[in-house]
């Protein structure tokens, strides 16, 4: 799987994920790709954050809402995290997180760190979300891949002791949640 995988080339600086505040034109673009991931009230479960918010994008399982800043953009580091377009990480966002919440099935180990556990989820949405998020392209497919492999590479310390610490990618993803919903 790993092999499979090709990067694009993005120019190194320090960005990881983009900080360009969103126009008008971006914001209605991302709300309406967003919206097919609810059935309901998508007005009052996708939010934009204010010009003065450095809180992050992310998914708030409690309220069921998609919180959306410049960082939905993608950086300019060579990671896949930072190459991630704005429907990849919506996607990662909705058909990961938000899915694996509404089911029950958000990652969690009780013999675990959190760090584990968040590690284990994280990796969960972007294989999820490579395999059945909406619309996207081949090439944001094989970045929310190669992210769930960097991610595993980078911060695979958390599972030390566990019983995922020899586990390849493609075993931990066989321990995860990744049917469609």
């Amino acid at each position: 799987m790993k092999k499979a995988i090709k990067k694009r080339n993005i120019v190194e600086s320090n960005g990881l994920r983009g900080s360009k505040v969103l126009s008008i034109t971006d914001k209605k673009e991302i709300f309406n790709y967003a919206k097919q991931y609810f059935t309901d009230n998508a007005e009052e479960l996708i939010q934009f954050a204010d010009e003065m918010s450095t809180n992050n994008t992310g998914y708030m399982a409690l309220m069921d809402v998609l919180y959306i800043n410049t960082d939905i953009m993608p950086g300019t580091l060579g990671t896949a995290n930072s190459r991630l377009g704005w429907q990849a990480a919506i996607a990662h966002e909705l058909e990961g997180h938000r899915y694996a919440a509404l089911n029950g099935k958000t990652f969690y180990d009780p013999n675990i760190s959190v760090q584990a556990n968040d590690l284990l989820e994280e990796i969960q949405a972007s294989v999820r979300a490579s395999k059945h998020g909406k619309k996207l392209s081949h090439l944001d497919r094989e970045d929310l891949l190669q992210d769930a492999i960097e991610r595993l590479e980078t911060h695979k310390h958390f599972l030390s002791g566990t019983k995922y610490e020899s586990l390849t990618i493609n075993k931990i993803i066989e321990e995860l949640w990744i049917s469609k919903h």
